[in-house]
């Protein structure tokens, strides 16, 4: 999911309590007490702090959780974010230098889910230089004594 697609957007500053509903894709970077309810994609942004219940089609995390999080589909932590709480999906991807501290429970896939589900927020990698492979290369100087 790209960035042009963002329905709304809470930056960082932003204090809200109570219940928060919504649809389409919402990005929260700033502080939230209270519960969530959504049928599509929550992004917490890395200066994202919230405290919630959470439920939703898709939660993408960057920041700090604490509450239960219940994803029809997927739940995705990225580095340095962090989730206490119980969590319910799918789909759930944690990657190294994430902090989890719950109960996780994994139904099965429901027979549809929405392709195209990851939010485009870290820049694209370096592109690979183009090589003319029609002009022969020197072969690589040999090397003293090894293995090979």
């Amino acid at each position: 999911m790209n960035e042009e697609k963002l329905d709304s957007f809470f930056g960082e500053g932003t204090s809200l309590k109570g219940t928060l509903k919504f649809k389409g894709l919402l990005r929260f970077d700033g502080d939230f007490e209270g519960s969530i309810d959504a049928g599509d994609t929550l992004i917490i942004g890395e200066s994202g702090k919230l405290k919630a219940g959470i439920k939703s089609g898709k939660v993408f995390n960057f920041g700090k959780v604490e509450g239960d999080v219940k994803a029809a589909y997927k739940i995705q932590m990225y580095s340095k974010s962090s989730l206490k709480g119980n969590i319910e999906a799918p789909v759930v991807v944690m990657e190294e230098t994430s902090y989890f501290e719950g109960a996780c429970k994994m139904p099965p896939a429901p027979k549809t889910i929405p392709k195209g589900d990851e939010p485009v927020i870290h820049k694209e990698p370096p592109a690979a230089k183009q090589v003319d492979i029609s002009k022969p290369t020197a072969a690589p100087a040999k090397k003293g004594s090894g293995w090979f």
